[in-house]
């Protein structure tokens, strides 16, 4: 992955980790589980211009499509009263090809794994530390040379927009409190190392194809987390965190490239239970940056820029569900917004300002209890703004991007 999704990944972990469910708290320990999960996410897109936006043959339009087979085995369980223990084991396949004039290609192969452990201790009364290990093996291709490349489509439609990165490693330390039978507070330290990788260099304006082969040293990342669940009566429930990162200095080949300034990241998620059968939710999130420090020639080294030319994302999307013994459907919107145009050096890509909407449905089938199988269907809009200071002769007009996104899922138990 690129810096700028795994700092996006990393976030969105975090945030999930610690908002813990207050029905955890008051359940009973669960005996071993063996869980296996797979699926096949399909995305298709059409647009007025090909991607990324910023070269002149872009401006044919294009289209692109990606399928994504991610497939992962968690093991979890109690060795004793006192330790409960989750393993985790993720990676995916990918195809992913885009057609647009003078930029089309196409790739496939595993993306990277990851590896995750979590330890959680129940042997002090009113508060249960943990710790966890994640590990990013780099078993996916980082380095895209010649038309491959262009295989890398836009993080605001696909779930995956590069498949490789280098070796991370990234311990976490932290603490569950929970406070009487209906709250739970949660807080956590964690530090990601990230190793070098070689990756494609910059794009040729003339041949429009990667020109050699850089070495990318992101730098280690710091995130400290907090968050809450709680249930509020018999129909309500809300969750809450916040999330705060810093980093260290990236290099490339060698020399100070830039560091990423410190980011910030707010989620809220309320749940309505109406009644056995029907639930309803609203998402929101927020996630901001503070000012980078980039290389500034002739200055040595890296200096504070003069204006933040990171972006703020607002995202809002809500969902009502169906529910039956062996079965739920139900709809979801959604909405993403960033605020003003960016640039992502990791990525060489400009991220213009831009709208998505969202639209579809969700269904799940439950045969039995070990085994559910689930479908998503997603309509997308994409508008991104004009922007008239980029390479292309005129600057970029606005860009509509329509897309699908259709998953097929499956979830065995045992």
């Amino acid at each position: 992955m690129s810096l700028w999704n795994s700092l996006n990944r990393a976030g969105l972990t975090a945030l999930a980790c610690i908002v813990v469910p207050v029905a955890h708290a008051a359940s009973a320990p669960p005996a071993w589980e063996a869980t296996f999960n797979t699926e096949a996410r399909y995305y298709s897109w059409t647009s007025n211009r090909g991607f990324p936006g910023t070269t002149t043959a872009s401006a044919a339009g294009g289209s692109g499509s990606q399928l994504m087979v991610p497939f992962a085995f968690g093991l979890n369980g109690k060795p004793n009263d006192d330790w409960r223990t989750e393993f985790l084991i993720r990676s995916a396949y990918y195809w992913s090809k885009q057609t647009s004039a003078g930029m089309s290609g196409q790739s496939d192969g595993l993306t990277d794994t990851s590896l995750t452990g979590t330890f959680t201790y129940y042997g002090i009364a009113g508060i249960q530390p943990f710790t966890s290990l994640t590990l990013n093996l780099p078993t996916g291709r980082s380095n895209q040379q010649g038309t491959a490349a262009f295989s890398k489509l836009d993080q605001d439609v696909v779930s995956t927009p590069t498949f490789g990165e280098g070796f991370n490693a990234g311990p976490t330390v932290g603490a569950n409190i929970p406070i009487g039978a209906s709250m739970i507070v949660s807080a956590s330290f964690g530090y990601t190392y990230r190793g070098p990788f070689n990756r494609e260099g910059d794009v040729n304006q003339i041949g429009l194809l990667p020109t050699g082969t850089t070495r990318l040293d992101p730098g280690d990342v710091f995130t400290a987390n907090i968050g809450f669940g709680a249930s509020l009566g018999q129909n309500w429930q809300v969750q809450g965190s916040a999330s705060y990162s810093w980093e260290t200095t990236t290099t490339l080949n060698g020399d100070d490239f830039y560091r990423a300034g410190g980011r910030y990241a707010l989620q809220a998620i309320v749940t309505y239970l109406w009644d056995p059968m029907w639930t309803s939710k609203l998402s929101a999130s927020f996630q901001g940056f503070a000012r980078n420090d980039v290389r500034s020639p002739p200055i040595t080294g890296i200096v504070p820029e003069l204006f933040n030319s990171n972006s703020n994302v607002t995202k809002i999307s809500f969902d009502t569900t169906y529910k039956t013994a062996m079965f739920a459907i139900g709809p979801s919107v959604s909405f993403v917004y960033r605020d003003h145009n960016a640039w992502s050096p990791t990525d060489f890509r400009f991220l213009p300002a831009k709208n998505t909407w969202s639209g579809g449905v969700s269904a799940q089938y439950t045969p039995m209890q070990m085994v559910s199988l689930n479908a998503n269907v997603q309509r997308i809009w994409l508008r991104e703004d004009a922007n008239p200071g980029i390479l292309a002769p005129n600057g970029m007009p606005m860009v509509r991007t329509d897309a699908w996104a259709i998953t097929f899922g499956a979830t065995i138990k045992n």
